[in-house]
């Protein structure tokens, strides 16, 4: 089976490894989605945090250089455990041959598209987050919905159990730039057309409102050639036409979606 193969049509939820999910309990809403992604040492799950993040993986997000791409010993808890290993790099990088003699086809495995990274390269400086080539990769699948939880860019940290480092990554690593890692992320958020949740706490990092999400919800809940009616919050072209705020407007379901993301409509 392919990875395309696997997530078509089905509700995904990926988890971030942020300080803030201690203490969340969203073993049920987490793992109430088809499939669950966790990204480098988000498997195996801390038994502590279990409760918080849920247990089931069904797809590992990798650099494949630290955790279970280090060797046969670490690797083997993955073998009936991790559903699909997916890596952040692409094919033609010398870690992928390495981590596929250790795999030896076990757990099924692909690498995300070098034209996919190299889209997100364009847009963040410095090397991206393992966490923002995953979502890119997910959002350009026909996946049903995905819900994102545990995203804080490093604003706190690691969550218990992840990382040894845990207490010295506050603010970022130098690898990365979180600046434009989070802009990057905050735009492909309100661009996608994939139905999206996220627990406030992400929602309050990406600037999105609670009154957004409950309206994108509402939304989603409507059949896909469906009309929806909304009202302007800033004035936009429509055709030949200019609608200004306060104008009311006819949309289908795909684009009034769109519209609410980059907050330019509301519904009536």
């Amino acid at each position: 089976m392919t990875f395309t193969e696997l997530v078509t049509g089905k509700s995904v939820a990926i988890i971030a490894p942020a300080a803030y999910l201690l203490g969340s309990r969203q073993r049920a809403r987490i793992e109430s989605c088809d499939l669950v992604a966790r990204i480098n040492r988000g498997f195996p799950v801390p038994p502590g945090m279990v409760e918080d993040i849920g247990e089931r993986t069904d797809i590992l997000y990798h650099l494949l250089m630290v955790g279970m791409a280090a060797s046969e010993q670490v690797f083997k808890p993955c073998v009936g455990k991790v559903g699909f290993i997916v890596s952040t790099r692409h094919e033609g990088e010398p870690r992928v041959p390495q981590f596929k003699r250790i795999n030896r086809g076990r757990v099924p495995f692909e690498c995300v598209p070098f034209s996919l990274i190299q889209q997100v390269k364009l847009r963040v400086r410095k090397t991206p987050n393992a966490g923002v080539i995953a979502v890119t990769h997910l959002l350009s699948m026909p996946i049903k919905s995905l819900y994102l939880t545990g995203f804080s860019f490093y604003e706190d940290g690691y969550y218990p159990g992840y990382n040894e480092t845990a207490g010295r990554i506050l603010g970022g690593q130098a690898g990365h730039d979180q600046v434009t890692s989070k802009a990057y992320m905050k735009a492909l958020l309100a661009s996608t057309t994939v139905p999206l949740s996220m627990d406030g706490a992400m929602a309050q990092i990406v600037g999105r409102s609670k009154e957004i999400n409950e309206q994108l919800l509402e939304i989603h809940a409507v059949k896909h050639l469906d009309i929806v009616k909304l009202r302007a919050t800033m004035a936009q072209r429509h055709g030949a036409e200019t609608i200004m705020p306060g104008d009311t407007m006819l949309k289908t379901r795909r684009d009034a979606d769109i519209l609410i993301r980059k907050g330019r409509a509301v519904l009536v």
